[in-house]
């Protein structure tokens, strides 16, 4: 007889442990979904977030015929590129209306040049080689010469 009731003792045992061990093992699976979906939240908004960043921002310009007439600044018929740059000229808002659509221009300051981005072609004109305005002047070029190939006419003279 105490074998009996020493077998009924260790099977209510091993039910408690086995009543605890499926407790534990719930809460970990609970744990683990949770986890899983919050993990697939971020790595959705990681993502989205990258490609917005990837993405240029819209300029204004739109796509199109009117995107290939370029900016206000030298839409007119036979409008002319300045022979020489002022000081004043050489602001980056200012050479940004000459750029080809799409095209995007920025000041290196470490490198001491202007860089353009024409249609993924990435090109730079150092300050120190062309001068300051000389390397503007040589960097818009560039930047019409890209769009050329891809077939956007230059809408003014140089």
């Amino acid at each position: 007889m105490q074998s009996e009731e020493a077998d009924d003792v260790f099977e209510k045992d091993d039910e408690k442990l086995r009543q605890a061990e499926l407790k534990r093992h719930e809460g970990k699976e609970e744990r683990s979904t949770v986890f899983r979906t919050q993990y697939r939240d971020l790595r959705k908004r990681v993502s989205a977030a990258a490609a917005a960043k990837a993405r240029p921002a819209a300029k204004g310009r739109g796509r199109g015929r009117a995107a290939a007439a370029g900016s206000a600044a030298h839409a007119k018929a036979g409008a002319q590129f300045p022979a020489e740059l002022a000081p004043h000229q050489l602001t980056l808002q200012w050479l940004q209306e000459w750029m080809p659509p799409g095209g995007r221009l920025q000041r290196d300051t470490y490198n001491g040049r202007w860089e353009c981005n024409v249609f993924g072609v990435r090109r730079g004109r150092a300050w120190r080689l062309y001068g300051p305005q000389g390397s503007a002047r040589e960097i818009l070029k560039v930047a019409w010469e890209i769009a050329g190939e891809h077939g956007v006419g230059v809408p003014f003279r140089w």
